[in-house]
């Protein structure tokens, strides 16, 4: 994530290129993320998915909206194997300011065998997902 407030996390190793990458795209700053964990007890509780959390320079919504289709075509062909998705998410603050913020989320195809082998599975059909995700998005900006 960009160093905001002089703050540096942890960035879990499976999602690092895809934050990397986001970071590279002008109008988003990224603020959390994870890579996505599939034990029985993490999928119960949606833990199932990898994610990037962001926010955008709100003059650039036009921009963002063209990024997010560039994607989204740019992975169709792969939606059997995982999913992704943009979300925009608006809340208040404790100070009565309203917060908008974004996410992309790669979620694997639910697969349907022993616990242990959806594990592997899904893991496998994430990192996929995030490798391609990362790619489309190096494509999006080697066109600028």
């Amino acid at each position: 994530m960009k160093n905001n407030n002089h703050i540096n996390y942890r960035i879990e190793p499976k999602i690092k290129p895809l934050v990397k990458i986001m970071n590279r795209v002008p109008f988003i700053k990224t603020f959390s993320s994870c890579e996505g964990h599939f034990s029985l007890e993490d999928i119960i509780q949606h833990k199932d998915k990898a994610y990037v959390q962001f926010i955008l320079d709100e003059s650039k919504n036009e921009k963002y909206e063209k990024f997010k289709e560039f994607i989204l075509k740019s992975i169709v062909d792969y939606c059997w194997d995982f999913n992704v998705a943009f979300y925009q998410r608006t809340n208040i603050t404790p100070r009565s300011r309203i917060n908008i913020d974004y996410s992309i989320e790669i979620k694997p195809f639910e697969y349907m065998t022993t616990r242990r082998r959806v594990e592997k599975e899904m893991r496998k059909s994430t990192n996929r997902g995030i490798k391609r995700v990362t790619k489309a998005i190096d494509d999006y900006l080697s066109l600028k």
